[in-house]
């Protein structure tokens, strides 16, 4: 080492530190120039040029991370499916009170009332039976089938092989898969001439009647004649 720099490994301490804290500030201070003024350390003549300073400088963007951006977008698309929700249930109002405007105050009220979407998409015959058979066999679904605490969506005491309750009943998944069977089998009878309460009895009877008490027979024709007749009026 030069004779002109004292050396640190004797003579006075005092000194010694003067030396360090010296040779600390300058470290400091390059490393403040360089940061501070952003004078790149491979060329310190240099200086960015404006426009490298505003792209350096350019404010950051969130895009797609911005909190305040994900928050207002989520509250949009809650607002927008709210209001689709509305329109669509305001949409099913009008087409049943277009469409089946008796059908609706005969039922409403009633479990079945959930149903007349899918009712008056059916020809007007297979929705009037749907509607009569309904409210002889279960009052309209207040007395309906159920498999394991769950309702079966089964008005008519229709008995098929899906989904069995211990009784025999199909046990339907929703509404729109009940009216879907059960309107397609009345569809069938229909096109068999079976089209009046009295030949309709087949529902209730099976092949025949002559098992069955006369009296519980009449009845169900009857029943079912008179919503007939109210949704033919």
């Amino acid at each position: 080492m030069s004779d002109d720099l004292p050396s640190l490994q004797g003579g006075n301490p005092g000194r010694k530190k003067g030396i360090v804290l010296k040779l600390l500030l300058a470290i400091f201070a390059g490393l403040f120039f360089l940061l501070h003024l952003e004078v790149a350390p491979s060329s310190l003549a240099e200086a960015p040029s404006p426009e490298e300073q505003r792209e350096r400088y350019q404010p950051l963007d969130f895009g797609e991370f911005d909190p305040m951006r994900l928050v207002k977008k989520h509250l949009e698309a809650a607002v927008a499916e709210k209001e689709l929700k509305a329109k669509k249930k305001q949409a099913e109002k009008i087409f049943i009170s277009s469409l089946s405007e008796k059908y609706y105050n005969l039922v409403v009220g009633h479990p079945i009332e959930e149903m007349l979407p899918y009712i008056a998409k059916c020809d007007s015959e297979t929705a009037i039976f749907l509607i009569a058979i309904a409210k002889k066999e279960s009052d309209w679904g207040e007395h309906s089938p159920k498999k394991e605490g769950k309702n079966c969506y089964n008005y008519w005491g229709y008995r098929g092989t899906y989904n069995q309750t211990d009784s025999g009943y199909s046990c339907f998944d929703s509404p729109e898969q009940a009216i879907e069977v059960v309107g397609r089998r009345i569809g069938e009878l229909l096109a068999k001439n079976i089209d009046t309460p009295q030949k309709m009895v087949v529902w209730k009877c099976g092949s025949s009647c002559a098992g069955h008490d006369p009296a519980s027979v009449r009845k169900w024709i009857s029943d079912v004649a008179l919503y007939r007749d109210k949704l033919n009026s």
